[in-house]
């Protein structure tokens, strides 16, 4: 069946009005497929089907046309009864990526499902640059804890692209947003970050943090903590603690030997896992 014939559209419009439950959700499955403008209004009324198989459907086929007039219905239809149409509703948001669907993703991050929650912050940042600065806002608000592994993990999937403004967050006398923004940088795999963090070990009260996310990084951040041990111009104790408790967590046999050589402590595996979890 060609989906694109100009007489297959409309009988799958009219399907929608079926007495049959299968066969309106397969005709918007089929319409979501055939990308048709004409499909979206038929579709947005088929978000208020009685049965929420199909009400599921119709979310996602709006999704796969990305028509910027079912954005409002979708926004509504997060608020279905039903968590797998709730889910759909969030994914075609995210695919149709219009900004007005923000503030309802939010709110779904405090779903009752983890498979809403974790569609909702995929959504997120398929919205595009824009929520950058509305996501640093949630890492910032201290009331909002139970959101920011959502949001740091939607800010992570823009990579390298936002580690400037993770590094400006890092500098902010916000302490909430300084350390979720050190969390969100060691989950990214640039070694510009490396850099970043060892700067971040010469600002006292970020020393703590700054040591877990170089530990969080990994043996890509060995060779540095290293030459910091080594720095001959490093009188700070405080600085050379945090160093050898990050070269203790990574734990490779470079990180021990260095630790060893400078006459630091060496902890049990089990010392990397201990404590605040990033």
């Amino acid at each position: 069946m060609d989906v694109s014939d100009s007489i297959v559209v409309p009988t799958l419009i009219e399907g929608l009005d079926s007495p049959s439950d299968r066969v309106r959700r397969f005709a918007a499955h089929i319409l979501g497929i055939s990308g048709d403008p004409e499909a979206v209004e038929p579709l947005i009324r088929s978000l208020t089907d009685q049965n929420p198989n199909v009400r599921e459907v119709a979310a996602e086929a709006l999704g796969m046309i990305g028509d910027l007039r079912a954005v409002e219905p979708l926004i509504v239809t997060l608020r279905d009864d039903v968590w797998f149409v709730r889910t759909h509703a969030a994914f075609a948001l995210g695919h149709i990526g219009d900004l007005r669907a923000y503030d309802a993703l939010v709110a779904l991050l405090s779903d009752e499902h983890l498979s809403v929650r974790n569609v909702a912050v995929e959504a997120l940042y398929r919205l595009g640059e824009g929520v950058v600065e509305p996501l640093l806002e949630i890492l910032g608000d201290r009331n909002g804890w139970k959101l920011h592994g959502y949001a740091r993990y939607a800010l992570k999937q823009f990579g390298s692209a936002i580690i400037d403004r993770l590094n400006m967050a890092v500098m902010s006398d916000n302490h909430e947003l300084s350390v979720n923004a050190i969390c969100t940088l060691s989950d990214l795999s640039d070694e510009r970050v490396i850099e970043l963090m060892i700067g971040y070990l010469r600002i006292g009260h970020k020393m703590f943090w700054v040591s877990r996310g170089l530990s969080y990084i990994g043996p890509p951040a060995v060779k540095s903590l290293i030459s910091l041990l080594n720095d001959p111009e490093i009188h700070d104790n405080t600085i050379r603690h945090y160093v050898s408790e990050g070269l203790n967590r990574i734990g490779t046999p470079e990180a021990r030997e260095a630790l060893q050589a400078h006459g630091f402590p060496l902890y049990s595996g089990n010392y990397r896992h201990s404590g605040v979890n990033l």
